[in-house]
């Protein structure tokens, strides 16, 4: 007869040798060095990952302009990994623009612990210290970003605007001409060479710098106004007109009514009326730009120009709403009331235009014309008499005082000086 082998023998034999297996891993359960290591690594790659998606996300946010929400991104990427120096730049740039200039200025500061010769940290952080009005500081910081980047023309152009602003014309230039060499190409350093040059008052020099920047960058609108504005200056108003209307053709300034006032005074200057009085009305009529005394002024003296009487009265009536211590808007009042007979009228409205303009004596001469017309050669003598004690040396005043002019003039149709 067969023998059955001792199964549970074996089978307790087999537990007790498992048992001391099991007891023996369970003594090494920990990591070992390699593992932990390991762990590590990946949990900072994924940081890192976390930390630039989180960047980027701030970056767009700031760019659409939603403050609020890129300082949280910026905040969170700064969580996940505080040793990126650009996280700390853009941080600061966020707060600037929330005028938190002061937690800017620490951002700023922790990138540059990160990353010394970080530009743009330099950059921002003497922005920072121009709003502070500390100046020193801010040029220092223009300097070391210059340093830090040699081959961008923002930083000694950012110097020199800032020197700008403080009139201090000499050193502005300096600060471009040392790199002017090498930045000879710049459209942007040109283009600051001439805005000194014009505050300079020559505008000879500043309209060459500024056709030398449009040539290095022929699509740049800024510099195009810039040519116009000094062209203007140096009355060559068909160059200036050229570029206005280049200018408006641009989708960016096809809006922009200071740029077609400016093409108005072109216009008036080339003997175009009908057109400038064209794009006065345009822009007088311009809910947001109607309230621009300068615009009505322009609009009165076109009408003076066209014998556009309703015109006349709209600017006058604007001007002594919108300026009414200042004597233009009676002035172009008055004159239409005298057009349309309204003699009685227009002496009283110039009596106000009179008082408003105590060192000019066109509202008294034309008074007393009007005086003269009523039949009051007394009272226009008195006001011919004022008229010269303004302007001892205005010829109609002298000969009208003197009563070797008859006081028919064209002087109600010349143009009225703001």
């Amino acid at each position: 007869m067969q023998k059955t082998r001792p199964i549970a023998t074996h089978s307790t034999a087999a537990l007790v040798c498992l048992a001391g297996v099991l007891t023996a891993a369970g003594c090494q359960s920990g990591h070992g060095a390699h593992t932990t290591k390991f762990k590590e690594e990946a949990e900072a790659r994924m940081n890192g990952v976390k930390a630039a998606t989180s960047f980027d996300m701030a970056q767009q946010q700031f760019l659409a302009g939603d403050l609020e929400k890129s300082l949280q991104s910026v905040d969170q990427s700064i969580a996940f990994n505080g040793t990126v120096a650009r996280s700390h730049v853009l941080r600061g740039r966020v707060l600037v623009e929330m005028g938190r200039l002061e937690g800017a200025l620490a951002s700023f500061d922790a990138a540059l612990a990160i990353e010394d010769k970080n530009a743009d940290a330099h950059y921002y952080k003497g922005i920072v210290f121009e709003r502070f009005s500390k100046f020193d500081d801010a040029m220092q910081s223009y300097q070391q970003a210059a340093a830090a980047d040699p081959s961008n023309p923002q930083y000694p152009i950012a110097a020199a605007e800032m020197l700008i602003d403080q009139g201090r014309f000499d050193e502005a230039e300096a600060a471009l001409t040392p790199t002017h060499s090498t930045f000879q190409h710049n459209a942007g350093v040109r283009q600051t060479l001439g805005h000194i040059a014009s505050l300079r008052g020559d505008h000879q020099a500043a309209v060459r710098y500024f056709a030398e920047a449009s040539l290095l960058a022929p699509g740049d609108p800024s510099i195009l106004e810039d040519q116009a504005r000094v062209l203007l200056t140096l009355d060559r108003h068909g160059e200036a007109d050229a570029l206005l209307r280049r200018l408006l053709a641009i989708e960016e300034c096809k809006d922009r009514r200071d740029l077609e006032h400016l093409r108005a005074r072109a216009l008036l200057s080339l003997d175009q009326p009908v057109q400038a009085r064209e794009l006065l009305v345009k822009i007088a009529s311009d809910p947001a730009h109607n309230a621009d005394a300068a615009v009505w002024n322009d609009l009165g003296n076109v009408s003076l120009m066209l014998k556009d009487g309703y015109r006349l009265r709209e600017a006058g009536q604007r001007l002594m709403a919108l300026t009414p211590d200042r004597a233009e808007g009676y002035l172009f009042l008055a004159i239409w009331q005298r057009d349309s007979g309204k003699l009685d009228a227009a002496a009283k409205t110039l009596e106000r235009a009179v008082a408003f303009a105590p060192n000019d004596a066109t509202p008294a001469l034309l008074r007393g014309m009007i005086l003269a017309d009523l039949g009051r050669p007394d009272d226009a003598h008195a006001s011919f008499a004022e008229a010269l004690r303004r302007d001892p040396t205005n010829p109609q005043a002298q000969r009208l005082a003197a009563g070797t002019m008859q006081p028919t003039t064209g002087l109600a149709d010349a143009p009225i000086e703001p």
